[in-house]
């Protein structure tokens, strides 16, 4: 079967997902009109200074596309294993891609509530004094912490683990633009600095590089065991068995 009609489940849930979130309207307590006057003198480290630059970006087409992206990112956490594997199981593909991308968003999810109570960052809208969280639901003491962000670390992990899988441009382009955007978004909604935000996209990166790692090589020891068995017996015996791989990597 093609990488495009493979992965083509996965695009369609992210692009019927967004367009979803685009209509949704009531995920604000401040606006651009509502948002408190910018003091005359601000924190001047470039920290800060970056997280400015984006907060305070007051356009509507850019509201439009944040608000959107932000609306369907945890519906897509949520929804893109199993939608993966129902693409998997329709298009006779394999089951390793959807493995490798449910260890990433697991193990992504460890290494971020590790990093938060490691770090206890507080987030923006409550350090500075002129920043009004734009999300209707501001993240409370379930999750009180800024560093590292969380919602980065699981879209980048997400486009990490699909681009692995499935190395096409097709796949590789909306992957990660999404996953740009989604941390993007939560800069301007007052949740996260730009920081927060690169280091949670690393992060997540790299646990799903890590999970394609050790799943391929989990993989190659089972063949390789199956290999060294079959051969063992066909010399002792004079015998060959004859030894079935199941699809588990494309």
């Amino acid at each position: 079967m093609p990488p495009l009609l493979r992965s083509a489940p996965l695009a369609l849930g992210l692009l019927l997902l967004t367009a979803s979130a685009t209509a949704q309207t009531t995920d604000t307590t401040a606006t651009a009109d509502s948002l408190e006057a910018i003091p005359s003198e601000r924190p001047g480290d470039a920290e800060t200074r970056a997280f400015y630059a984006v907060y305070d970006v007051d356009h509507p087409a850019f509201e439009a596309w944040m608000r959107s992206t932000n609306n369907a990112a945890t519906p897509l956490f949520v929804a893109a294993v199993p939608l993966h594997g129902l693409g998997a199981l329709a298009a006779g593909g394999s089951g390793g891609p959807v493995g490798r991308m449910a260890l990433s968003e697991l193990g992504t999810l460890g290494v971020i509530a590790a990093g938060k109570f490691l770090f206890q960052r507080p987030r923006p809208f409550v350090a500075l004094p002129d920043v009004t969280p734009r999300q209707l639901h501001p993240p409370s003491n379930l999750d009180p912490y800024s560093f590292p962000s969380g919602h980065a670390a699981l879209s980048f992990a997400i486009a990490t683990s699909a681009s692995l899988s499935y190395p096409e441009w097709y796949v590789i382009v909306p992957a990660y633009a999404w996953a740009s955007s989604t941390a993007l978004a939560r800069v301007w909604f007052g949740m996260h600095y730009p920081t927060d935000a690169a280091v949670g996209a690393a992060l997540g990166a790299g646990v799903a590089v890590l999970a394609h790692v050790l799943l391929h090589e989990g993989e190659d020891a089972v063949e390789d065991v199956v290999e060294d068995v079959v051969e063992a017996n066909a010399m002792a015996t004079g015998v060959p068995l004859v030894a079935f791989r199941l699809p588990l990597s494309p």
